[in-house]
Parts: structure tokens; C-alpha cells; sequence
């Protein structure tokens, strides 16, 4: 949201300047000239809007913010390192045996490897990059030589030293026995606090003007370029640049430490570069350590890459990218794993290049849809209005016929439930029309079954959102008033009341579909539509519970049972306030799996077996919930359950 509030000031303030400009010169150009010129502009300031909020990652502004939160981090990070080396060197000098016995990283390793990056870098260095990496290779000159003797008895350069001194049990006595080397280690101090000088610039807060200066200028660390340094520096990196008409993409190929020909190419979301994928994102590291070779590319406008993006250009672009690799390398499985944006770009290229396996991580069906349930009706027309062409990923993802597997968090905060892939592929594969969710709703075109009738979902929402509310409004300090609020009657047994009323909120907490629960449904402001998806995506995946990997029917049994014990219970006290909305819940839960039996009856050609897990459609792919956020990381859980379907599809 806070992009959309930032794109709307951006236009409120280009459309002040605007009309300024068209009242100023209005006595030069006629009236209807005026107009037509307002009209204009406005067309093209919301349409610059929409591609930036699109493809964030490729605007300047977009990239300098990133680059300037990680130059304050890392900055801040090295400062404390080389803070420690700098008391560390203070000490050998007043040779404080006691006071060098401390922990402290390994200070030659992180001066090699800042050295590295800067040497890695190819182009010219900018001013500030510069000064500082003059710095570094003094300081690790002086260090050069400055020789210690250690126990009276070895000597070390003290910079082999920094690495050696980890390796050895016992130091008794440290001792610099050379003028020279005395006068180069008080240059070594000197030095480094010109660095911590030269790096607080970079991190500590100042003044406005300062910041603003340093947010445009100070790129000494943590620019796109330093950071790709960075990452080939930690891994085994091969870059390449695919070449499609006039534009470039920049990718490169990383290997684990024993490859097996198996590789996923990642697709990122619409702000990713791939150069910071190792400190944004989990996964690389988590293919590498499970011997995955993982592709990373940034998509035109990004980094290096040239151009400007749009979908059908980028699914393109992968196109090319796989075609490369498959000719170039030795490639015995390939997979796509695409996030957020990637996880539509990824489904395209799925398609047309016959991978074996995907991961449509965290994405939507349709973009349109994420534009309507996330920032409203006017964004959505202005997105069709300013000529920007939708995007459907529903029909290629139920053609794919390899393992698929979609992550989806009902909570996430960017792409709405309503507008995710899971949703969008449930009810294509239940309706099977060719509307989007959006268009659905636009046209409300909500389509009950015979199962649910549209009274069903009235009443239960209805009924779910009084529980909820007595339940939530219940007060805290009287437990005698907690259920009072529920019941009417003066004399009750309270631990007896708690335990029923326990157990309703429990059965709509328990009873999900696809990682919703039914009580979370009335927090949507699209209740009836919300209740219409849960009940499609329910038909299609069952409900899952944390870590579950199949459809199943356990949950609603349970849950029946459950309510059925409650009602029973609340209707022994008088004037019970909930045991009626109980009912309605019971009722239409009773609907829904009496449906599933009757399915599973005819699914498995027998009177007499309820076969609940062949009713999941082939072409559904597998649903993994999660609860991670849109941009968080797996949970163990999470990242347990993802490994398994890697194992099932044979893929690691």
C-alpha cells in the first residue's frame, strides 16, 4: 500500500504542476485546446504510473532506495568489524594479552574479499568506491608489514596472522620487535579510523540535505554493481547475456558444489534484482545446499539488463534464457520457480519449454483481478483505460502436465486471496467459463450450486460473523459476564459453557480450504464472493491443515461431530443466544460433505468406499498454505513441506 500511496502523490503532484502550466498558458491556446492538452498528460501520467508500479525495479528512483538501504547495512555491519580489528590492533600494541582474547571475525578474510569486489567491478569505480578501496589496500599493506612474534618463538606477517590466530590453542605472548613495524601498525590504527570515519557517512543519520545527497550520490557499497561482485565472490557464478533484437539480458548460472544436472530457473518478483537475491530471498541457498543449480536473470530495464519490460517480452526473454542453457549445459531436470510477478512469468515459459517440474510461488491468476481487490475499481479501469494489455495464467498452468506445486497465503498484504492463482485456478477448473474472479464480481455473475444454494452463503456468514462477534467482544476481567454475553440465564455451569463455546469457535477456526479458515472469511471486504472462493477451492484441494499434502475429508467429519456434541449442550441452557447460528453452520458444513461423499461414491464406482482423495483434479497441480507473508521467509514447516513435493517429483 505504501507504493500506492507514494504513485498517488507522485500524480496529485505532476497534475498541480499540470494544471499551473495549461492556467498560465491558457491565454495562448484556446479553451478546448486546454482540455484536450490536461487530458493528455493526465493520460500519460497514469500510465507511467501504472508501468512503474508494475516494474518498480526498473526506475531509477526504485533502484537508488534499495541500494542505499543496503549501503547504511552493510556499511554499519563492516564499521563494527573493523571496529573490532581496530581495538584488537590497539592492544597488540600495548601488548594486552588479556584484552586480545576476544571473539572478533576474520578480519583478512573481509578485507580480501571488499578488495575483490571493488577489483570485480567492470567498469570504473566512482569517487566514493574509489577512496574507500584506496583505503583497503593501504590498510592491508601496512598490515602486510608489520611482523609479530608469537610465544617467542614464530613470525607472522600480522595480516596471515588475523587468519592464523584462530587455528592456534595457546598464544602466550605476542611482541613487535621492528621500529618499521611499530610505525606501520600506528598507521594500520590510523587508518582504519579513517575508514570508520569514511563509512559512518554512509549509515549514521544526518541532516536532510546530507541524506538526500547521500541517497542520490553514495554508492561506496551496496550498489547493484558491488553487489553482483558480492555474489559471484560467494558462489560459483558463470554470467552470460542472451541477446533478444536489440535488448540484452544479463542472467548468470550458479552451480552447487556437486551438480547433478538438476536446475531451476528463477523467476523474480517485480521489484527483484537478482543480485541481491542471496541477502532478499531464501531460496537461493536453499537450492544450493540441496545440489540444485538455480538460474538468475533480471528482466529488461534491470540492472544490466536493457529494455523496457513488459510480460510478453519477458516470458519471451526466459524462452531464450532456457534454450540457452539447455544447448550450453548439462541440464538432466529442469525446473521453473517463479514469485510473486516471476510466479505468472514462470507458468508462461513453463508452458512453452516442457519443464519438469514449477512453483508458482506467492502469484495471481490475473493481473487485472490483483489490481481490483487490492487498490480498487479506479485503478483497475485505468490500467485498461492508459492501453495496457491483462495477463491470464490460469488456461497454461491447467495445461501444464509436469508436477506443479502453488504456494498461497491467504493474509498476503499484496496480491488479495481473491486475485491468487489457488483461487483462480479452483474456479476455472469448478465453473470451467472463461471469466476471471474480477470480472465475476463486476458483473456478479456468482454462480451457487445446487449444493450451496445463495441463502446457504447468506446465512452462514451471517452466523459466522455474530460468533465471532460476541466472542471477540466478550469481556476480559468478569468470566461470569464472558458468557452472560452468550447466554441468558443467571445460573450455568461456567467450565461446561467455556468448553462448548470453545469448540464452535475451534470447529470454524479448524475447518479451512487451501490455508483459509471459515472464521476468516467475514474479514474480507468481499464476503460473498470470499465465501463463494473458499467453497471452490475447498471442492477442488479439500482441506488442507499445516504441512498436508492431499486432499482429504477428516476436518469437516470432525468438525460435524464437534458442532453437533455443542448444539446438543447449549440447547439444555435457556435463551442461549448462538446455538441457532451453531445450526446454520452445521447445516451448510453437513451440505458440503454429504457433496464430497456423494462425489467420492462416484468416483470410485462403489456403494460402499469413499475414496475422498481421488476427487482432486489431475491438472490441479498440489496446494501448499503457508502463513509466511507475501515477501517473509518459510517456516520450517513450510520449508519441510516444499522439500517433500522436491522428493515426489523426484526432483531432489
Amino acid at each position: 500500500m505504501s507504493i500506492g500511496y507514494l504513485l498517488l502523490t507522485l500524480i496529485l503532484l505532476l497534475l498541480s504542476i499540470t494544471i499551473g502550466i495549461l492556467y498560465s498558458i491558457v491565454n495562448y491556446i484556446s479553451v478546448p485546446g486546454s482540455i484536450l492538452a490536461f487530458i493528455i498528460i493526465l493520460w500519460l501520467i497514469i500510465r507511467k504510473a501504472v508501468e512503474i508500479s508494475l516494474f518498480p525495479g526498473s526506475n531509477y528512483f526504485w533502484r537508488r532506495d534499495i541500494e542505499s538501504n543496503y549501503l547504511k547495512e552493510i556499511s554499519f555491519q563492516i564499521s563494527e568489524k573493523l571496529r573490532n580489528l581496530k581495538e584488537y590492533l590497539e592492544n597488540v600494541k600495548q601488548s594486552n594479552l588479556k584484552l586480545q582474547d576476544f571473539h572478533f571475525s576474520n578480519s583478512k578474510i573481509l578485507i580480501n574479499s571488499l578488495i575483490d569486489n571493488y577489483s570485480s567491478i567492470n567498469k570504473p569505480l566512482s569517487r566514493h568506491q574509489k577512496s574507500f578501496y584506496i583505503l583497503l589496500i593501504d590498510l592491508k599493506k601496512l598490515l602486510e608489514n608489520i611482523e609479530v612474534i608469537i610465544n617467542d618463538l614464530d613470525m607472522f606477517t600480522l595480516y596471515d596472522w588475523l587468519e592464523i590466530r584462530f587455528e592456534c590453542a595457546q598464544v602466550n605472548s605476542i611482541s613487535i620487535k621492528t621500529q618499521v613495524s611499530k610505525d606501520n601498525l600506528n598507521q594500520a590504527i590510523m587508518t582504519l579510523e579513517k575508514i570508520d570515519i569514511r563509512l559512518a557517512k554512509s549509515y549514521q543519520p544526518r541532516n536532510c540535505v546530507f541524506s538526500a545527497f547521500r541517497w542520490l550520490f553514495d554508492d561506496t557499497i551496496g550498489s547493484v554493481d558491488y553487489m553482483r561482485a558480492d555474489l559471484q565472490k560467494r558462489f560459483n557464478c558463470e554470467e552470460f547475456t542472451i541477446v533478444n533484437g536489440k535488448e540484452k539480458i544479463n542472467c548468470t548460472y550458479i552451480t552447487g558444489e556437486d551438480s547433478k544436472g538438476t536446475c531451476v530457473f528463477f523467476c523474480n518478483p517485480n521489484a527483484g534484482y537478482y543480485e541481491f537475491t542471496y541477502f532478499q530471498s531464501e531460496w537461493l541457498e536453499f537450492y544450493i545446499s540441496r545440489n540444485i543449480d538455480i538460474i538468475l536473470w533480471n528482466y529488461r530495464g534491470f540492472g544490466k539488463s536493457t529494455g523496457k519490460p513488459n510480460i510478453k517480452s519477458l516470458i519471451e526473454d526466459g524462452k531464450l534464457i532456457i534454450k540457452h542453457i539447455r544447448e550450453n549445459y548439462i541440464i538432466n531436470k529442469l525446473g521453473i520457480h517463479g514469485e510473486s510477478l516471476g510466479g505468472c512469468i514462470a507458468i508462461h515459459i513453463a508452458e512453452a519449454c516442457d519443464v519438469d517440474f514449477l512453483f508458482a510461488d506467492r502469484t495471481f491468476g490475473c493481473l487485472s483481478d490483483t489490481i481490483l481487490f487490492t487498490l480498487g475499481r479506479l485503478a483497475y479501469y485505468s490500467f485498461f483505460i492508459t492501453g495496457h494489455k491483462d495477463i491470464d495464467s490460469v488456461l497454461s498452468y491447467l495445461k501444464l502436465r509436469c508436477y506443479k506445486v502453488i504456494a498461497s497465503d491467504p493474509c498476503d498484504d499484496v496480491i488479495c486471496d481473491l486475485a491468487s492463482l489457488k483461487n483462480a485456478v479452483a474456479y476455472k477448473i469448478v465453473e470451467k467459463i472463461g471469466y476471471s474472479v474480477g470480472r465475476i464480481y463486476l458483473k456478479n455473475l456468482i454462480n451457487h450450486n445446487k449444493t450451496i444454494t445463495e441463502k446457504d452463503c447468506h446465512d452462514i456468514c451471517l452466523s459466522i460473523k455474530r460468533i465471532s462477534d460476541i466472542w471477540l467482544n466478550m469481556a476480559i476481567d468478569n468470566p461470569q459476564d464472558k458468557y452472560q454475553k452468550i447466554i441468558k440465564t443467571e445460573t450455568f455451569d461456567d467450565n461446561e459453557m467455556k468448553t462448548i463455546v470453545n469448540k464452535i469457535i475451534m470447529v470454524i477456526t479448524e475447518v479451512n480450504a487451501g490455508g483459509m479458515a471459515l472464521k476468516d472469511i467475514i474479514r474480507s471486504k468481499f464476503v460473498h464472493l470470499q465465501f463463494y472462493m473458499w467453497l471452490v477451492v475447498l471442492e477442488v484441494w479439500g482441506c488442507y491443515g499445516p504441512g498436508a499434502e492431499r486432499f482429504h475429508n477428516t476436518e469437516l467429519v470432525r468438525s460435524i461431530a464437534d458442532l453437533r456434541v455443542g448444539i446438543v449442550h447449549m440447547k439444555e441452557f435457556t435463551e442461549c443466544r448462538i446455538w441457532k447460528d451453531a445450526e446454520v453452520i452445521l447445516r451448510v458444513i453437513e451440505k458440503i460433505s454429504d457433496s464430497f461423499q456423494l462425489k467420492a461414491r462416484k468416483s470410485s464406482n462403489s456403494e460402499n468406499e469413499d475414496n475422498i482423495s481421488e476427487l482432486q483434479p489431475l491438472n490441479a497441480g498440489f496446494l501448499m498454505p503457508i502463513a509466511c507473508g507475501h515477501s517473509g521467509q518459510f517456516s520450517n514447516m513450510e520449508r519441510n513441506s516444499y522439500d517433500r513435493h522436491l522428493c515426489n517429483a523426484n526432483f531432489a
